[in-house]
């Protein structure tokens, strides 16, 4: 089994950096390309900017799409198939030392088995990353880091929220109905109606166990596909916020680049010409 060393890939390369022992790549992959069981020697995130793939690992299979951010341990053996379509990934990978020191200056740090996020606040730091990595100055490698050290702080965080929480599976249950619905015009009322509960219990409930609002968690999952689509295809702005459930395009783009940085235009821009 392959066990690749820090800046190897076992496919194609676009562009690579190495700051303050993180190393930065940016890595893609064809539409039915099929990479067997490897490991990497150094833990990292793998940030999916575009695509989506299935990675097997211990035997089970997950799918993996668009602004989804992993965090991968050192050694983790796995594969990975792209089925349906081209992807491109931006990888962060720690130097060997890196994580053994934040466990010695940092209390609580469990950051350290395969982990899944999807979207939200890791995936805009992962964004903030890329555009630093991209268009770099005399201050990025300073940026660089710090928000390398923000990756794993958030991450770190919504661990520790996902083991306390303890969420009830009626509650699992909402969360499952915004992510099939995220496009409908959905009530608090409706969903505590659907689940049993007082739309304040609910309310409440949610925040407390995902760290969001419900009108936060649904607008995340929103720019999520909105992000996918600009990325990835030519559909016209009007159409994506409509298809998302955003109340006009202006509506749409306000909120896009308050949570993302830039307007969906100079999203779409900058992907097609990196």
């Amino acid at each position: 089994m392959l066990n690749l060393k820090a800046g190897k890939f076992p496919t194609d390369v676009l562009h690579s950096r190495t700051v303050a022992d993180l190393v930065f790549a940016e890595t893609s992959y064809r539409s039915g390309q099929v990479i067997e069981n490897h490991s990497h020697k150094q833990a990292g995130f793998i940030i999916i900017l575009q695509g989506e793939f299935l990675e097997i690992h211990e035997g089970r299979n997950r799918a993996c799409k668009s602004s989804d951010v992993i965090f991968r341990p050192a050694d983790q053996l796995h594969a990975d198939h792209f089925e349906n379509t081209p992807t491109r990934c931006f990888n962060l990978q720690f130097g060997s030392d890196w994580l053994s020191k934040l466990e010695r200056i940092t209390d609580g740090l469990i950051l350290g088995d395969p982990t899944y996020f999807s979207g939200g606040v890791l995936f805009q730091l992962g964004l903030k990353l890329y555009r630093e990595f991209r268009m770099p100055d005399v201050d990025s490698p300073l940026i660089m880091e710090g928000l390398a050290l923000e990756m794993i702080g958030a991450a770190n965080r919504l661990l520790i929220q996902k083991e306390r929480s303890g969420a009830p599976p009626w509650i699992k249950k909402v969360r499952e109905r915004l992510h099939a619905h995220f496009a409908e015009q959905l009530s608090i009322q409706l969903l505590a109606m659907e689940a049993g509960v007082h739309p304040i219990y609910l309310h409440r409930a949610f925040r407390k166990h995902y760290s969001q609002s419900i009108g936060e968690y649904l607008r995340t999952l929103r720019i999520q596909f909105c992000c996918a689509q600009l990325a990835s295809t030519d559909v016209p702005l009007a159409d994506i916020s409509a298809v998302a459930g955003f109340y006009d395009q202006s509506h749409f783009s306000r909120i896009f680049k308050r949570m993302c940085g830039l307007t969906p235009l100079a999203y779409r821009k900058f992907f097609r010409t990196v």
